[in-house]
Protein backbone atom coordinates (compact mmCIF):
# COMPACT_ATOMS: atom_id res chain seq x y z
CA UNK A 1 0.00 0.00 0.00
CA UNK A 2 2.75 2.66 -1.06
CA UNK A 3 -0.25 5.10 -1.55
CA UNK A 4 -0.51 5.31 1.97
CA UNK A 5 1.63 7.43 4.69
CA UNK A 6 1.24 6.42 8.09
CA UNK A 7 1.06 9.17 11.14
CA UNK A 8 1.21 7.67 14.56
CA UNK A 9 1.23 9.38 18.30
CA UNK A 10 -0.72 8.54 21.86
CA UNK A 11 -4.32 8.96 22.26
CA UNK A 12 -4.98 13.17 22.13
CA UNK A 13 -1.90 14.14 21.05
CA UNK A 14 -3.41 15.83 17.96
CA UNK A 15 -2.92 13.63 15.06
CA UNK A 16 -6.82 14.30 13.67
CA UNK A 17 -6.15 17.62 13.63
CA UNK A 18 -2.64 17.78 11.94
CA UNK A 19 -3.98 15.29 9.25
CA UNK A 20 -6.36 17.21 8.64
CA UNK A 21 -4.78 20.34 7.89
CA UNK A 22 -2.44 18.44 5.46
CA UNK A 23 -4.77 17.30 3.80
CA UNK A 24 -6.50 20.07 3.28
CA UNK A 25 -3.39 21.31 1.23
CA UNK A 26 -2.91 18.14 -0.49
CA UNK A 27 -4.66 15.82 -2.41
CA UNK A 28 -4.04 12.95 0.47
CA UNK A 29 -7.27 11.35 2.08
CA UNK A 30 -7.43 10.98 5.87
CA UNK A 31 -8.26 7.97 7.51
CA UNK A 32 -7.94 6.79 10.80
CA UNK A 33 -7.65 3.27 12.08
CA UNK A 34 -10.61 3.27 14.27
CA UNK A 35 -12.40 3.67 11.50
CA UNK A 36 -11.08 0.98 9.37
CA UNK A 37 -11.41 -1.10 12.21
CA UNK A 38 -14.81 0.31 12.99
CA UNK A 39 -13.85 0.51 16.50
CA UNK A 40 -16.97 1.15 17.71
CA UNK A 41 -18.68 -2.08 16.80
CA UNK A 42 -15.68 -3.93 18.33
CA UNK A 43 -14.92 -1.82 21.87
CA UNK A 44 -16.72 0.82 23.63
CA UNK A 45 -15.19 3.99 22.86
CA UNK A 46 -14.18 5.10 26.17
CA UNK A 47 -11.95 2.21 26.31
CA UNK A 48 -8.77 2.06 25.17
CA UNK A 49 -7.57 -1.42 26.04
CA UNK A 50 -7.43 -3.92 22.71
CA UNK A 51 -8.66 -7.57 23.60
CA UNK A 52 -6.65 -9.20 21.00
CA UNK A 53 -3.87 -6.71 19.67
CA UNK A 54 -2.48 -8.80 16.75
CA UNK A 55 -6.13 -9.82 16.05
CA UNK A 56 -7.44 -6.14 15.86
CA UNK A 57 -4.16 -5.21 14.09
CA UNK A 58 -4.99 -7.88 11.23
CA UNK A 59 -8.84 -6.41 11.21
CA UNK A 60 -7.24 -3.40 10.46
CA UNK A 61 -4.66 -4.65 7.29
CA UNK A 62 -8.08 -6.43 5.64
CA UNK A 63 -10.19 -2.97 6.17
CA UNK A 64 -7.18 -0.99 4.19
CA UNK A 65 -7.11 -3.44 1.58
CA UNK A 66 -10.95 -3.00 1.33
CA UNK A 67 -11.15 0.80 1.90
CA UNK A 68 -7.63 1.94 -0.50
CA UNK A 69 -8.73 2.64 -3.75
CA UNK A 70 -5.91 2.25 -6.59
CA UNK A 71 -4.62 6.07 -7.80
CA UNK A 72 -5.69 7.55 -4.60
CA UNK A 73 -3.53 8.77 -1.55
CA UNK A 74 -3.85 8.15 2.16
CA UNK A 75 -2.90 9.41 5.31
CA UNK A 76 -3.88 6.86 7.74
CA UNK A 77 -3.84 7.98 11.64
CA UNK A 78 -3.23 5.36 14.06
CA UNK A 79 -0.88 4.20 16.62
CA UNK A 80 2.38 2.72 17.09
CA UNK A 81 1.75 1.52 20.59
CA UNK A 82 -1.78 0.32 22.39
CA UNK A 83 -3.49 -0.49 25.36
CA UNK A 84 -3.47 -4.32 26.03
CA UNK A 85 -6.72 -6.06 27.44
CA UNK A 86 -4.95 -5.46 31.22
CA UNK A 87 -4.02 -2.03 30.44
CA UNK A 88 -0.40 -2.33 29.51
CA UNK A 89 1.57 -0.71 26.75
CA UNK A 90 2.14 -2.95 23.95
CA UNK A 91 3.72 -2.46 20.90
CA UNK A 92 2.08 -2.75 18.09
CA UNK A 93 3.59 -5.80 15.51
CA UNK A 94 6.16 -4.65 12.91
CA UNK A 95 3.96 -7.16 10.69
CA UNK A 96 1.34 -4.97 10.75
CA UNK A 97 3.31 -2.04 9.05
CA UNK A 98 5.46 -4.14 6.63
CA UNK A 99 2.10 -5.50 5.48
CA UNK A 100 0.07 -2.18 5.49
CA UNK A 101 3.57 -0.74 3.67
CA UNK A 102 3.45 2.68 4.35
CA UNK A 103 5.51 5.04 1.93
CA UNK A 104 6.64 7.17 5.44
CA UNK A 105 6.28 6.60 8.72
CA UNK A 106 5.45 10.58 11.15
CA UNK A 107 5.30 10.71 14.84
CA UNK A 108 3.29 13.40 16.34
CA UNK A 109 4.44 14.18 19.63
CA UNK A 110 3.10 16.96 21.72
CA UNK A 111 4.28 18.28 26.08
CA UNK A 112 2.57 15.38 28.12
CA UNK A 113 0.94 18.46 30.36
CA UNK A 114 -1.18 19.57 27.23
CA UNK A 115 -1.59 15.97 26.26
CA UNK A 116 -3.25 15.49 29.60
CA UNK A 117 -5.47 18.22 29.33
CA UNK A 118 -6.94 16.20 25.76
Amino acid sequence: MSSLAFIGGIHGVGKGTICKEICSQTDLIHITASEVLKWNEISDLKNKNVEDIEDTQDRLVKGLERVVEKGKRYLLDGHFCLFNSKGEVERVPMATFKKISPSILLVVTAPTKLVKER
